[in-house]
């Protein structure tokens, strides 16, 4: 099964999709795993030229660590391992090596059951 241009592994649930077209992550969720797991997959934004100038203006004009799908999940696991480093109870990272139908950088997190930071922002509050 393909989506969005990318071969979903077998077992491979869509947990969420941002971006249109061929752009934006993909979270899979893979709940017949022991224990079940997620795969966050990082792709491109927007088109390579804009891509391209995008991570030039990141490092060089603005310091940072860039934009690019490669930099962003380099920048993502660089993030947990320092939040779990310093006690925020913050999601496990797997050291697992991505599916054969991936070829884009990804990250294995453990699966956590509960609404999604989209839900949970969207969802009617009581303030009291």
């Amino acid at each position: 099964m393909t989506f969005r241009g990318l071969r979903l592994p077998p077992g491979a649930e869509i947990l969420c999709a941002d971006g249109r077209g061929g752009t934006g992550n993909v979270t899979l969720v893979f709940r017949g795993e022991q224990p079940p797991r997620v795969l966050k997959i990082y792709r491109t934004r927007r088109s390579p030229f804009r891509e391209a100038l995008g991570g030039f203006s990141h490092r060089f004009i603005e310091g940072k660590r860039g934009a690019s799908s490669r930099a962003r999940c380099e920048t993502e696991r660089l993030a947990i391992a320092l939040w779990r480093r310093e006690g925020f109870d913050a999601v496990e990272r797997l050291d697992l090596p991505p599916p054969a139908e991936i070829s884009e950088p990804s990250n294995w997190l453990a699966f956590v059951e509960g609404p999604t930071l989209r839900q949970f922002c969207d969802a009617p509050r009581s303030w009291r």
